[in-house]
């Protein structure tokens, strides 16, 4: 059965930290931690699809802040992924969106899997 959360936040004062709780609550109405097991490595896979943040189309760094902050002291390793799209080199938008500032931040690894050449294959 596949489980879909939506939570909703008001722009207003202390915008990031709603996104936070609503990324918590969202993530917990999913039941994220029956599905995830405690010490597994996770990839985090944002949306660039652009070279610019632009909410409704590329992830904000604030949501996958929050994704971070609700997993990291019960999951392995953290990553976020992403591969370049025909219209866009995703390294540009991992930047521009402010993302790899939170990578930096909370000590998180980036892959761009369009310029990795080798491949693991995980059973999990």
């Amino acid at each position: 059965m596949i489980i879909v959360s939506v939570t909703k936040v008001k722009e207003g004062e202390n915008t990031q930290e709603k996104v936070w709780f609503a990324v918590k609550s969202a993530m917990e109405l999913a039941g994220w931690e029956e599905v995830v097991k405690r010490g597994l490595d996770i990839a985090i896979k944002p949306n660039l699809c652009l070279d610019i943040l632009l909410p409704g189309h590329t992830t904000s760094p604030w949501v996958i802040e929050g994704v971070i902050r609700v997993i990291r002291d019960k999951v392995g390793k953290i990553y976020v992924v992403e591969s370049d799209t025909f219209t866009t080199d995703c390294e540009k938008g991992f930047v521009h969106s402010g993302i790899s500032n939170i990578c930096k931040q909370y000590d998180i690894e980036w892959y761009n899997f369009s310029k990795k050449d080798k491949y693991v294959t995980v059973t999990g």
